[in-house]
C-alpha cells in the first residue's frame, strides 16, 4: 500500500518539472499510473 507521503511526492514531482504522469521517473517509490488513478478517485 502506498503512503500519502509517496503520492504526494510524485504529485509534486510532476507540478514542479511540468512532465507528463508517463514520464515520470522509475526511480521514484510509485508508478505515475498509480497517483494519477488514486488522485482520480479522491
Amino acid at each position: 500500500m502506498l503512503c500519502h507521503y509517496e503520492v504526494l511526492r510524485v504529485t509534486r514531482y510532476v507540478l514542479a518539472t511540468g512532465v507528463h504522469w508517463r514520464d515520470v521517473p522509475a526511480e521514484m517509490a510509485c508508478s505515475s499510473e498509480t497517483v494519477r488513478c488514486r488522485l482520480r478517485d479522491r
